[in-house]
């Protein structure tokens, strides 16, 4: 089963985290934040427990698509003609897009899931952020090995 077609109470570190802090605590610790994610609002300090479980969701959102288009990036750039780094970036973000785009569809048929267009739309920013990392990257060491020419 993947995490996708796991429940949310299936899913949720919420228990975890009432094991390891007290609800008065978390709360003293928390700055006094609200996020409104699609039609939820979710305050820190009226329900901190489940503010850092929507912080660790969303961040995992970023990481895990940041990931899928490192790794579309990295299959894509052994082809023999060398394509450009915009055009395997390109192809890449569509990945994640694709993938994105059937994963919130999934779960959007179950019972105990919801799929959420700004999930994707997170999950093509995770996408990019990871791409503009990897072309700096390539920028930096072309720029290096240009002036080691000269």
């Amino acid at each position: 089963m993947t995490v996708s077609n796991q429940s949310f109470e299936q899913q949720s570190i919420q228990p975890r985290l009432m094991d390891y802090i007290t609800e008065d605590k978390l709360r003293e610790t928390l700055p006094d934040v609200s996020v409104s994610y699609g039609v939820v609002k979710i305050e820190s300090k009226e329900d901190p427990f489940r503010f850092v479980e929507f912080i660790f969701r969303k961040s995992a959102h970023l990481f895990a698509y940041g990931l899928l288009a490192t790794f579309a990036c990295v299959a894509f750039i052994p082809y023999p003609n060398k394509p450009r780094f915009r055009w395997i970036a390109l192809i890449s973000l569509l990945s994640v897009i694709i993938v994105a785009s059937i994963d919130e569809l999934n779960q959007a048929q179950m019972d105990s899931r919801t799929g959420a267009f700004q999930d994707v739309v997170l999950d093509f920013v995770g996408g990019c952020l990871a791409l503009t990392i990897i072309g700096l990257i390539i920028w930096k060491k072309r720029s290096k090995a240009k002036r080691k020419e000269r």
